[in-house]
Parts: C-alpha cells; sequence; structure tokens
C-alpha cells in the first residue's frame, strides 16, 4: 500500500509540475 501511494503522490507532484510549467 505504501508504494501505491508513493507513487500516486510522484504522479500527482509531476503533474503538478507540469502544469507549472505550461501553464
Amino acid at each position: 500500500m505504501g508504494l501505491r501511494n508513493q507513487v500516486l503522490a510522484l504522479v500527482i507532484y509531476c503533474n503538478l509540475c507540469l502544469k507549472s510549467n505550461y501553464g
């Protein structure tokens, strides 16, 4: 479960970074 949560958090973080860079 911990690994899944880490991956999910990483995906969300990446999405925010991409939105910040493009937006």
